[in-house]
């Protein structure tokens, strides 16, 4: 087992190196995924050396602060080729890391896991307040009409690095945007909010063994800020069975439902 420190510690990509030798070209394609999580706060001692655990550690390069840290940044690389998915870099912050010291990071953790023979072409994140500060400073723009999701190799002018948010968040996203807007535009017509309700309605008439939407529940429709967070009650909304119980009503009359075939 490799003993690593926070931050981006040379030893651990010179061994990575050494192990990415032996592979092949597809094999050294994958994508760098991060995530940042807030921790309890708690200092603990190191008896091996003498260190104290649980502050604030951006790595040797970084300069380090005797504060308590309350989140954990962790990036990580999985191959596209193969079956290996590994943790190269941790860092522990006293509140989320900010946008421009993010970007930092993203830059030099691309840079070394090319120096240390890996291809990095894409990275993946979540849509939290400091990773979209991070998509600014990459001047990428999710504008209708004007969307740019790559930004330059920072090792290689030829190549882009795009950057992908995660499939849970997309899905949240539609979701909290119809909640709160009641009706999206879409091509053909439009998707109303209220036609879920209308549906959770009439198949909470019928009892539990017959529903053909069993799945949506009080929940599903009155959300609470924790309840906006949780995956399943947006991909639960969206699926098949609510889409046939839309179908299925509105083609059995049921009031409020005629203009359902968009939703």
């Amino acid at each position: 087992m490799l003993r690593v420190k926070s931050g981006l510690g040379t030893r651990f990509f010179s061994t990575f190196k050494k192990k990415i030798a032996t592979k092949s070209c597809s094999e050294r394609q994958g994508i760098m995924v991060f995530d940042e999580i807030p921790v309890r706060k708690e200092m603990g001692v190191s008896a091996k050396t003498m260190t104290y655990a649980g502050l604030v550690d951006f790595g040797e390069t970084a300069n380090s602060l005797d504060e308590l840290s309350d989140h954990g940044l962790v990036f990580t690389f999985r191959a596209f080729g193969d079956c290996y998915s590994l943790p190269v870099a941790a860092f522990a912050s006293k509140g989320p890391t900010k946008g421009t010291v993010l970007t930092q990071l993203v830059v030099k953790s691309i840079v070394l896991l090319e120096n240390a023979g890996v291809f990095v072409g894409e990275i993946l994140c979540d849509g939290a307040a400091t990773n979209r500060a991070m998509w600014k400073q990459f001047c990428l723009r999710r504008e209708l009409t004007c969307t740019r999701n790559s930004f330059v190799h920072p090792l290689d002018d030829k190549f882009s690095v795009h950057v992908l948010p995660d499939e849970p968040l997309l899905v949240k996203r539609v979701r909290n945007g119809l909640l709160k807007q009641k009706v999206l535009r879409f091509n053909v017509g439009w998707i109303m909010w209220a036609h879920y309700e209308k549906v959770y309605a009439e198949d909470t008439k019928l009892p539990g063994y017959i529903r053909g939407c069993a799945k949506l529940t009080f929940s599903h429709m009155n959300l609470s800020n924790t309840e906006k967070l949780r995956v399943k009650l947006a991909t639960q909304v969206f699926s098949r069975s609510v889409a046939k119980g839309l179908e299925y009503y509105s083609s059995g009359g049921v009031s409020g439902l005629q203009d359902a075939r968009c939703t």
